[in-house]
């Protein structure tokens, strides 16, 4: 058991980055009343399928230098 941690914790520091969002519960309670009602989703799949979805939807434009998405010049 103790080697499939080693190997599950190794794999995840090669191959993934953890990226977290604070939400306040004052100030994001929409997002997180919306969260808390996905049925049969993991909010990781959720927000992943929102980012490509904009991904795709914004595929002629390019990042700015302040990170906006920007006109391609």
């Amino acid at each position: 058991m103790a080697n499939n941690i080693k190997y599950i914790q190794q794999y995840q520091k090669d191959n993934t980055v953890q990226v977290n969002v604070r939400l306040s519960k004052k100030y994001d309670a929409d997002i997180l009343e919306w969260l808390s009602r996905l049925d049969g989703v993991g909010k990781a799949t959720y927000i992943k399928k929102l980012i490509r979805e904009d991904m795709a939807k914004n595929a002629k434009m390019e990042m700015s230098p302040d990170g906006r998405p920007g006109d391609v010049a």
